[in-house]
């Protein structure tokens, strides 16, 4: 069954925005990587592989509906950070966009009496539920302890610990 017009316009503009996401934490890495915070950098490549694959399941879905799959134009991404606070505060701002993303199409969904993609998005409502507060306990941590050379380090070695969910 076909999706309506305006929600596989949706869902491909929502592609676009995991495939930015993905970028946008690769881009972050690379400048953990030029600052010497191996550790945030490991993290932060993790994050982006998490982000290819929620763009990939947009991806599989609009293809097992029949739908063409647009990818949009990306647009530059500044990498440029102040600090690592900085840098985090940026990804929750984008986790929190994207979370009204998915708010939006929900209802959307619903609207249309299409109840598989209802099913189909609320996967994404949940993981956008976590990693906006994931994001956010970062940025408090953060926060909290500083940018001393000796909290970054303890920081950046906990974060080197991160393995990858194989299920995202």
């Amino acid at each position: 069954m076909k999706l309506h017009e305006e929600l596989s316009a949706a869902l491909n503009r929502q592609l676009g925005s995991e495939l930015e996401s993905f970028l946008l934490y690769l881009g972050m890495s690379a400048w953990c990587e030029q600052n010497d915070l191996p550790g945030f950098a490991h993290w932060l490549r993790i994050q982006s592989e998490e982000e290819r694959a929620h763009a990939m399941r947009l991806y599989t879905y609009l293809a097992d509906r029949g739908e063409a799959i647009i990818i949009p134009a990306l647009p530059k991404i500044a990498f440029e950070f102040a600090s690592i606070t900085e840098l985090y505060r940026t990804a929750l701002q984008y986790e929190e966009k994207l979370l009204a993303d998915y708010n939006r199409l929900f209802p959307m969904s619903g609207q249309y009496d299409d109840y598989p993609t209802q099913i189909f998005l609320q996967w994404f409502l949940e993981e956008q539920i976590e990693e906006v507060k994931e994001a956010n306990t970062i940025v408090a941590q953060l926060n909290r302890i500083g940018e001393s050379p000796g909290n970054l380090y303890h920081l950046d070695r906990h974060f080197a610990k991160r393995v990858a969910n194989p299920t995202e």
